[in-house]
């Protein structure tokens, strides 16, 4: 209690709280003792030593469930194989990442180093970019239910996609894998640009007025 009162004489006394509580010299702490003010600097002192270790636990177990995800990835497919065998092939495409040794060139190490696993490093770095992509628009808005429809950046992908199946019809079937994505891409892009253009009022941008043209133009290109 006398740390607390100590505390509550800075002028951030969550602060302080907060790191005499990680060393330990707040252990036990009876609420009926602290009048409401500092019950609250107590509270959002506990919040935030309780937020700074979440975050820690919580970015290692996400990285531990990557890594599991990633391994039991490379047993799915068409070519059935032993989950021993499976592993096996991992552990030989490790060891020859750091001896620089050539792997086994039979068929289950071709299947699981060359097909699965690429796809699986693949689909992680897509998951890595696509929540990038959020938390950069989610921080832009300030708005944790931000999404991409908000700049009208899925309707400018959707419009460069249908461009590429219109365009490649007329030409050829092959041509619309390889120009579809391209196109989807460009789109976005191209709207993105747009839109920032559009919102900017004295060389400077306001959320507001970015967020209604995004939407503006969103749903005219639809």
């Amino acid at each position: 209690l006398r740390f607390i009162r100590l505390a509550m004489d800075h002028d951030q006394p969550a602060g302080r709280i907060a790191a005499l509580v990680r060393e330990r010299r707040v252990l036990t702490i009876r609420v009926r003792d602290l009048d409401r003010e500092e019950e609250l600097a107590l509270r959002i002192a506990l919040d935030e030593v309780v937020m700074t270790l979440g975050r820690a636990e919580i970015a290692l177990a996400l990285l531990v469930a990557v890594v599991l995800c990633t391994g039991l990835t490379t047993l799915v497919g068409p070519a059935g194989a032993p989950t021993g065998a499976v592993f096996g092939a991992l552990v030989d495409g490790l060891r020859s990442l750091v001896t620089g040794q050539a792997a086994p060139a039979d068929s289950l190490h071709t299947i699981v180093l060359s097909l699965r696993l690429p796809r699986a490093i693949l689909a992680c770095l897509v998951g890595a970019c696509l929540a990038l992509a959020g938390v950069v628009m989610q921080a832009l808005f300030q708005n944790s239910l931000a999404d991409p429809y908000v700049l009208g950046v899925s309707s400018g992908a959707a419009l460069g996609a249908v461009a590429a199946m219109i365009l490649g019809g007329l030409v050829a079937a092959a041509a619309v894998t390889v120009s579809l994505p391209l196109l989807a891409f460009v789109g976005a892009l191209v709207v993105v640009f747009v839109v920032y253009a559009l919102a900017q009022r004295g060389g400077r941008v306001q959320t507001g007025t970015l967020l209604l043209t995004g939407i503006a133009v969103g749903s005219l290109i639809s």
